[in-house]
């Protein structure tokens, strides 16, 4: 009874309430609760995503010890390893602590100074066939991952790594109160926001009121203000007409002679506004396409460069260091020959990326050889059967659309792979005077509209946002066990039509006329 009550004195008030104060609660509650769930959701990814990456980290440590221990164990070399396993710690901000278990589960070397803590060796078991096991701990200093690693298959002993998250802790709590810091300023801002706007939308109102007391009283002189051409302007300006009307016909007349000369000056004025916030847009889209595609081409340059000759020089270093090991050792020297094998597909897999990030027959033979030569290595690749169509006069368009156009594409094939389990794949591409349209279909097993509306992926939204920026239209048509048919079409405009280029040579896929 007590909470009904209350409730009921709190919807009076609201009743009663101006509207200033109505819409400034609106807008202060709906800013300060979607701060707090933004809040806690990044503090919750963030706090998964850097757990994630202090687990990973740690176990690439760990291997990275492991692996330089053995010749080191296998020379009685301890020296050398007490300086590998201080060298560690002493490197990485995030090792708390590094030993290495002998056969008999004792320590050979450790960080900890002169005391080794006994309770270590009881925890993380590892089996020998294990890459690395994590276990987490809850400390004095806080969590430990704590990451075991089988020596030469656990033949030659365990090394153990300890990875803090002192520094994943400062960065969340950080991160925290950062985004309540930026909630409670923008919640000032949208309270002053709503302060202005009730200020804006009142003001018409009471002022409208003090004509209509003022017609009551019968002055007919009186004018209600008209602001904007919205619902509070229209009514003061049927208000105006109506008390006009009353006083005389012919300044009637003439105020609606006025009005329309000044709605064909608003008019122009608009029209000029909305031809220049296309030249805008416009502009903005070609800086938006041609800095994702730097981006994409920076990120492969870096690829080739960093990445690609760093593992060129492993594969050459685990060649030598297989080599050099005596012949009694061909367990290690298998170990290597596999350690090489990943990392020359993974080398290999790189270089793919690469390929993907930015093919260069996009840049030198235009859209349809490079839509071509995707659908054909990556349907060809995941077993689906790739069909390329081409109708209209061939021609190639401005180098932006191009690329637009050509990664709209590319996310279109990427769901077929992964989604549509289909066995074969059409892309059409249609050249028309005033447009160019592109559909991708497959026979996979389809969708429905509800599946579709309930929960649209990031690769969908990406391809919805580019379609739209360059003023096109995106259709998906879908039934479950029908497959799926995804309709593009970008229409051209008089300077893209100029810009385009007929010719270029044939594609080397299946091509219908």
């Amino acid at each position: 009874m007590r909470v009904r009550r209350l409730w009921s004195r709190f919807w009076s008030w609201a009743l009663a309430a101006p509207v200033r104060a109505k819409i400034m609660g609106i807008g202060l509650g709906m800013i300060f609760l979607l701060g707090l769930a933004v809040t806690f959701q990044v503090r919750a990814t963030l706090t998964g995503t850097m757990r994630e990456e202090v687990r990973q980290r740690g176990g690439a440590v760990a291997r990275d010890v492991a692996g330089r221990a053995v010749d080191l164990i296998l020379t009685d070399n301890l020296f050398a390893l007490q300086e590998l396993v201080r060298s560690t710690v002493e490197h990485n901000e995030d090792v708390r602590y590094v030993f290495v278990l002998g056969l008999d589960g004792q320590p050979i070397t450790h960080t900890f100074g002169k005391q080794f803590p006994p309770d270590l060796l009881g925890v993380n078991p590892v089996d020998p066939e294990d890459l690395f096991r994590v276990e987490l701990l809850d400390t004095e200093e806080g969590l430990i991952h704590d990451v075991a690693v089988p020596i030469l298959e656990g033949k030659a002993g365990i090394a153990r790594v300890g990875m803090s998250e002192r520094r994943l802790q400062e960065i969340v709590q950080g991160t925290t109160w950062l985004l309540l810091v930026v909630t409670v300023l923008v919640s000032v801002v949208g309270v002053a926001g709503a302060y202005l706007l009730t200020v804006v939308l009142t003001k018409p109102i009471l002022q409208l009121v003090e004509v209509t007391r003022a017609v009551g009283r019968g002055d007919f002189s009186q004018k209600a203000p008209v602001r904007a051409m919205d619902e509070i302007g229209r009514l003061s300006a049927a208000f105006n007409a109506m008390t006009e009307a009353l006083a005389r016909s012919r300044q009637e007349i003439e105020e609606f002679n006025r009005q329309l000369l000044r709605r064909n000056e608003e008019l122009s004025a608009l029209y000029e506004e909305v031809q220049r916030k296309e030249e805008i847009r416009r502009q903005l889209l070609d800086k938006l396409i041609l800095a994702q595609e730097e981006e994409r081409k920076r990120v492969a340059r870096e690829l080739h460069d960093e990445v690609g000759q760093s593992l060129t020089a492993l594969i050459m270093g685990l060649g030598s260091t297989e080599e050099a090991l005596p012949p009694e050792l061909r367990s290690v020297r298998d170990q290597l020959a596999q350690i090489r094998g990943l990392t020359a597909d993974t080398l290999e897999e790189i270089r793919r990326l690469m390929v993907d990030l930015r093919p260069t027959l996009l840049d030198d033979l235009g859209l349809i050889p490079a839509i071509g030569w995707y659908a054909e290595t990556h349907l060809t690749r995941a077993g689906i059967e790739p069909v390329v169509e081409v109708v209209g006069p061939r021609r190639r368009l401005p180098s932006l659309m191009e690329t637009a156009l050509f990664r709209v594409v590319q996310e279109a094939i990427t769901n077929v792979i992964k989604h549509s389990e289909a066995h074969r794949a059409t892309v059409r591409l249609e050249f028309e005077e005033y447009s160019i349209s592109a559909t991708i279909a497959d026979d996979g097993r389809g969708f429905s509209r509800h599946e579709l509306d309930g929960e649209r992926g990031f690769g969908l939204l990406g391809m919805e946002e580019r379609v739209t920026l360059l003023g096109g239209t995106l259709r998906i048509d879908s039934q479950p066990g029908r497959g799926t048919r995804l309709a593009i079409r970008i229409p051209l405009s008089d300077e893209e039509r100029r810009e385009a280029r007929e010719g270029f040579p044939l594609p080397v896929y299946q091509e219908r006329p």
